[in-house]
């Protein structure tokens, strides 16, 4: 079942949370208000898939290179990210990272829960 709401509201509970091309629009810390919202939904249960073209740490080259410099231009602190800036924004909000699974495309998976109860922030 779909649900519209708001980014920055924790939604109802669910299984699943699904991002999909949704915190490469915002600078970290609205990113980082989207992932605690959801976190406020989220039960221990709940799963978080986040879909995003991730940045290489490396010069190697990537069509997320060219999609960060379009984020920049056309929002204010739009930005890809790194796996690692992914983990940091993640971890912040109170998710564990678990991995990223990465596809054929330029799309990768980045695939988060919640901590077991005592661990990270609620």
């Amino acid at each position: 079942m779909l649900h519209p709401g708001d980014l920055f509201a924790p939604p109802p509970p669910a299984d699943l949370y699904l991002l999909a091309s949704v915190l490469h629009d915002w600078d970290d810390d609205s990113a980082a208000q989207i992932l605690a919202a959801l976190g406020r939904g989220a039960t221990r249960a709940t799963r978080l898939r986040v879909f995003e073209m991730l940045l290489p740490d490396d010069a190697t080259p990537h069509r997320a290179k060219m999609s960060d410099v379009l984020m920049l231009l056309l929002f204010d602190g739009g930005r890809e990210r790194t796996a690692g800036e992914f983990r940091r924004l993640l971890e912040r909000t109170g998710w564990r990272f678990e991995r990223v699974v990465p596809s054929p495309g330029p799309m990768s998976v980045i695939e988060a829960s919640r901590p077991a109860t005592g661990q990270g922030s609620p």
